[in-house]
């Protein structure tokens, strides 16, 4: 029920809405599970995509889960940038490649680093 006069099914709602539907689902049926979300921002309206990362994280909490996402998006970076307490459980790692010998990398940000670089308009993608 979102208020609405009558009761609607979800895929009248749209597709952001079944997209963050189907990821609280899944994170709430399972427990001490490892959840994967690749791009976890398409088809979700970027003025959703912080209080969707807090319902995420809030859901991933109640069942000992842990999610790793995937995002090429501006608007999920702010958004990670923004959750304040629960910030703590979270890190973010930047997948890329070494400019001397191409060789796959992996930089981890630790969540101050994060925000700084955030603030100050550097690419962290």
């Amino acid at each position: 029920d979102i208020g609405l006069s009558e009761l609607n099914e979800i895929s009248m709602l749209g597709e952001g809405v079944s997209r963050a539907l189907s990821f609280i689902s899944s994170i709430l049926v399972q427990k001490d599970s490892i959840i994967l979300i690749d791009e976890i921002e398409n088809g979700i309206h970027y003025s959703v995509i912080k209080d969707m990362i807090n319902a995420l994280i809030e859901a991933a909490k109640t069942n000992n889960n842990q999610i790793f996402t995937t995002t090429h998006s501006h608007d999920v970076i702010c958004a990670i940038n923004e959750l304040d307490e629960k910030r703590k459980d979270i890190s973010y790692i930047r997948l890329g490649r070494d400019k001397e010998s191409q060789k796959p990398t992996a930089m981890q940000f630790n969540m101050d680093d994060f925000s700084f670089s955030v603030e100050n308009g550097w690419e962290v993608r």
